[in-house]
C-alpha cells in the first residue's frame, strides 16, 4: 500500500481567516526568556534584537519557528497580535 503525504497547504479547508485564530495564538505566545528551544546567551541575543527595535521583551509575544535551518524566533505586537518580526539568534 502506498501512503501520500499530506500537505495542509494544499488543503485549502484547513484555512481559516487570521481573526479566528488570535484568541488560540494569544494562548501560545511566551516571554522570550521562556523560550526553551534557544540557549540563554541565544535569548539574550534575541531580547537585545527586541529591544533595538522597540519591542517589549517583559510580556508574553513570541513564538518559535521551527524548519529545516536554524529555528527562528516571531515576534507579535501584543495589542494587535500582528506580526511584528522575525528574528534569528545571533
Amino acid at each position: 500500500m502506498i501512503y501520500a503525504r499530506v500537505d495542509v497547504t494544499q488543503m485549502p479547508r484547513y484555512f481559516k481567516p487570521w481573526s479566528q485564530g488570535l484568541a488560540t495564538l494569544r494562548k501560545h505566545l511566551s516571554r522570550v526568556s521562556d523560550e526553551t528551544n534557544f540557549t540563554k546567551a541565544q535569548r539574550q541575543s534575541l531580547a537585545r534584537q527586541m529591544r533595538q527595535l522597540g519591542l517589549a521583551t517583559d510580556q508574553p509575544d513570541t513564538m518559535v519557528l521551527i524548519g529545516r535551518g536554524i529555528p527562528l524566533l516571531a515576534v507579535f505586537d501584543p495589542s494587535t497580535l500582528r506580526l511584528a518580526a522575525i528574528l534569528a539568534p545571533s
